[in-house]
């Protein structure tokens, strides 16, 4: 073998080892990316969608007309946070989280808005379905908090709730957003714990 054949072959397999590290360090790099555009949607405490990563879904989702947008509060929730402390607060919320994950289809998404409101994208128009979906939520929900031990069997967490269905393709996600606040306070005056749909 003579000796430009050695540099070659020298050559070519520290060009090939490059090429391998440097597809390596890019997968990783890719992969991080990845990893810290997830943290930055979600949110610490849930582990669901935050309001950044709820409203990017719901953009996504606004070019199907069959659509509603749901904006959910938890009843009293001061109270629970003044009466039992932060800690269970934060459990209470997190049991709101498992139940919609646990009740939502695969095609809805939801995400904490802020505090303790939350955003729903639903893919229906029905207001029957609708109505269905919260009945179940709210079953749920009453099944997960009542392993909360802290919480005195009489304390029930409720919420309300106020929906807006999307009947154009024109309807913008702040428009929709507005409308389900609309609902939201009508649904509070009313007594709470009960949905309003616009």
């Amino acid at each position: 073998m003579t000796q430009i054949s050695k540099h070659y072959r020298l050559s070519a397999s520290i060009a090939f080892i490059l090429v391998i590290v440097s597809l390596f360090l890019f997968y990783r790099q890719m992969r991080q990316r990845k990893k810290y555009h997830a943290i930055a949607l979600t949110d610490y405490l849930t582990n669901s969608l935050n309001r950044r990563g709820i409203l990017q879904k719901a953009n996504e989702c606004l070019s199907q007309q069959s659509l509603a947008i749901a904006i959910v509060d938890l009843d009293y929730f001061k109270a629970i946070n003044d009466k039992f402390g932060h800690d269970i607060g934060d459990l209470v919320l997190i049991k709101f989280a498992q139940a919609a994950k646990d009740t939502l289809s695969t095609n809805d998404k939801f995400g904490r808005y802020g505090g303790e409101e939350w955003l729903f994208v639903l893919k229906t128009q029905s207001r029957d379905k609708i109505n269905n979906f919260f009945e179940n939520l709210e079953n749920k929900l009453a099944q997960y908090c009542s392993h909360i031990e802290a919480l005195p069997s009489k304390t029930h967490v409720t919420f309300s709730a106020g929906v807006a269905i999307s009947h154009a393709k024109s309807d913008s996600l702040s428009e929709l957003i507005k409308r389900a606040d609309q609902q939201l306070y009508k649904a509070k005056e009313n007594g709470r714990n009960q949905i309003a749909i616009a």
